[in-house]
């Protein structure tokens, strides 16, 4: 059989039937087994499998950071232990100042390490919670063992560790029912004990839209209101309900799985938990429905003084043993609880009391892969999201994560490279700015090879890997690498090899420049402050006033690995097209654009194929003197070399030309030196710095010595 994809399905086709067959389609050999998701039903839901290199970077970057910091002053302590035992003169004194230091040891392990939350508010077959769960035991058995002695009566087997991080730590939540299941399945793999029952996971793995809550501190009037009705009552009612399934799941993680029994335990525990929850529940389903059109049983917009009635109606009745017959003889209540149902309400502070911290649940690690889904925002998220204009669900549960990550906690997400520079995601990017601590952006283009999807099927989705470190000081740091292409071969070597650079001065709600080089920050700032640009120098139509003779200049509309600038019309997708009032000042900005320079510049702020009109309008024009000789011969020598860098697509019988330009990489570097001693001539730069941007991988750079001169170069070729 062959795997084939068309029209965004996947179709099996038998061998005899396939005809010619493509290098990247899959063959399946007879009888061998295969699993495979529903290929329509990933790309609509907007999900990628997140590979594992990229799982692992994510979870060693936000979760065991945060473990070693858990284990500090543990490190320390046990330095100072050394030294005590090598003074120590008797054996009996050895042993106690070993028991001491095993007894710091598990305090460590059991107040601060197994306290850790770690959630994926989007957790699909929770492959971030199993690597977390891997990485929390290793970490544990580890620390376990920092001390020269043994100890028989401490235990240090990794699957009985597993096991109590599964059902302590990790917490994740998915709309879909049946990634529930997978999840559990999977973390019950991950930490199945030979003689032992499953891990009890019901009350940390849930089904629910993470992005539909009602927070607690706001039920206490409609969302539609400004009035502050405090319901006294109502507000200790709410703290007692919250302590009581606090204490509930407390008494929880006291019991370990060991038998069937202490898994029924946490069973009858559990219920206990939502029964003490069932008021709260009901008021915030009643909260949250309003947004979704819910009424009065008359037809009429709830009122402030019936959903009053209905607080304390509930207060009064939340403990009955008849509370089902409650809800259903209550209007609001039945249809509140079925609009929670059909959009899958969750409200995260009744899911995860043990997670709640003053008046929000407070995770300490957040990772997650979310989807990215383009769709207009409804009322509820309007209300709820600072950042629904943004109009994706990517950005919608990254600003959750943010909101959930304690001040110190850390947050690491993979998501589309349109964070960085899109308008749409200006809000997102002013979120994510004003939390205090440290940003790292990862930028990764699809050519040649691109971070989802499979070596011989890449996927067409930049992306962008984010953690952030929440810190308790007044400082905000933003760290980024440049537009990382490499090749499928190197893929081992990708994420061992990124570099970044602090950006914090230029990073900014409009966007998030890719400058990985700290090299050429210094210029960076140059440019952005220099006075005349092509946006500044084109010439814009004023109403009531007949055009003059203008000099036009085409510009291409997408790229790879070059950008050109030509007098005359070329090849292009969706070619821009830039008007001058002298041919003078057209063509210093023909010189400028065809430069290292402007694609540089492109690759910062652009997104790796499409080249804006803004993108193309923040390139520097330098202030040069009419008919300078050098420019002169820069831009003579360029149009010259047409002929040997033209290449031709035949459309309607007419050849459309393109050029090529680095294959006369001589004239470009030519032209990176002729901008940068009018930009920046005090900076010493490698006169190749902006020409290794067009490599096809940043781990193999471009040996242009060897280029200038040669016909054509298939690295820097489109």
């Amino acid at each position: 059989m062959i795997i084939r994809e068309g029209k965004g399905k996947r179709i099996y086709v038998p061998l005899s039937e396939a005809g010619t067959v493509k290098r990247n389609e899959p063959r399946l050999e007879i009888g061998e087994v295969y699993f495979a998701d529903d290929n329509g039903e990933r790309k609509s839901s907007g999900s990628y499998y997140t590979p594992e290199d990229v799982v692992q970077y994510i979870v060693s970057n936000t979760l065991l950071s945060k473990l070693q910091e858990c284990r500090v002053e543990l490190e320390k302590l046990l330095r100072e232990i050394e030294d005590e035992l090598a003074v120590a003169t008797t054996t009996e004194e050895k042993h106690n100042i070993e028991r001491y230091a095993d007894r710091e040891v598990e305090k460590v392990i059991n107040r601060d390490i197994l306290n850790l939350r770690i959630l994926d508010p989007a957790m699909g077959s929770a492959h971030f919670l199993v690597a977390a769960g891997q990485v929390m035991t290793n970490f544990i058995v580890e620390t376990l063992n920092l001390t020269s002695w043994s100890n028989d009566a401490i235990n240090t087997d990794a699957v009985f560790w597993k096991r109590r991080v599964v059902e302590r730590c990790l917490y994740g939540v998915d709309v879909n029912p049946l990634a529930q299941e997978l999840a559990k399945l999977a973390l019950w793999l991950s930490s199945a004990s030979v003689g032992k029952p499953l891990t009890f996971l019901d009350h940390h793995l849930k089904t629910g839209n993470s992005l539909y809550g009602a927070t607690l501190t706001r039920i206490s009037t409609l969302p539609t209101t400004r009035k502050d009705l405090r319901n006294d009552l109502f507000h200790e009612q709410r703290e007692q309900s919250i302590q009581t399934a606090r204490k509930g799941l407390e008494k929880m993680t006291e019991i370990d799985s060991e038998l069937i029994e202490d898994v029924k335990d946490k069973y009858r525990i559990n219920q206990e938990v939502e029964k003490a929850t069932r008021g709260l529940l009901a008021i915030s389903n009643v909260w949250l429905a309003v947004l979704f059109g819910l009424h009065n049983s008359q037809g009429k917009a709830l009122q402030d003084t019936e959903y009053s009635n209905l607080i304390e109606y509930v207060t009064y009745n939340q403990s009955s043993d008849s509370w089902e017959i409650f809800v259903e003889d209550s209007y609001l209540l039945n249809e509140a609880r079925k609009i929670a149902e059909n959009e899958h309400f969750f409200h995260w502070e009744l899911e995860f009391p043990d997670a709640v911290k003053g008046d929000k649940c407070e995770f300490d690690v957040i990772i997650t892969n979310p989807p990215y889904v383009g769709k207009s925002p409804n009322i509820a998220i309007s209300s709820l999201y600072e950042t629904a204009k943004c109009g994706d669900l990517y950005a919608w549960l990254f600003e959750l994560s943010v909101k959930f990550a304690k001040n110190v906690g850390r947050v690491g997400v993979v998501v589309p490279m349109s964070l960085m520079f899109s308008h749409q995601f200006k809000t997102l990017r002013s979120t994510i700015l004003e939390k205090k601590g440290k940003a790292y952006f990862a930028a990764f283009d699809i050519r040649p090879s691109s971070l989802f999807g499979s070596s011989e099927a890449p996927n067409s989705q930049r992306a962008c890997v984010c953690v952030l470190e929440g810190s308790e000081l007044d400082i905000k740091e933003v760290y980024t690498t440049n537009l990382l292409r490499w090749t499928r071969e190197e893929r081992p070597n990708l994420i061992p090899n990124m570099q970044f650079s602090e950006i914090t001065r230029f990073a900014t709600s409009e966007r998030i420049p890719k400058l990985g080089d700290a090299r050429l920050l210094e210029l960076w700032q140059r440019l952005m402050a220099y006075n005349r640009t092509i946006g500044t120098t084109i010439y814009r139509l004023e109403k009531k006033q007949p055009p003059p003779l203008l000099s036009r200049l085409y510009v291409s509309g997408s790229g790879r690995y070059f950008l050109t600038a030509m007098p005359e019309a070329m090849r292009s997708t969706g070619l821009n097209t830039f008007s001058f009032d002298d041919q003078w000042t057209r063509d210093i900005g023909m010189i400028a654009l065809n430069s290292n320079i402007f694609y540089w510049i492109w690759c910062v702020i652009g997104d790796g194929f499409h080249v804006t009109v803004e993108n193309t309008e923040m390139m520097v024009v330098p202030q040069v003197q009419k008919d300078d000789q050098e420019t002169i011969r820069l831009r003579d020598t360029l149009l010259r070399a047409t002929e040997e860098c033209v290449t031709y697509q035949n459309k309607n019988g007419q050849k459309i030309p393109n050029y090529n330009f680095n294959k006369r990489m001589d004239i470009l570097l030519d032209i990176d030196a002729w901008i940068i001693r009018y930009v920046a001539p005090d900076l010493d730069l490698p006169c190749d710095i902006f020409a290794q941007y067009k490599s096809n991988s940043f781990l193999r750079p471009l040996d242009l010595f060897d280029m200038i001169g040669i016909e054509e170069n298939t690295a820097v070729d489109e």
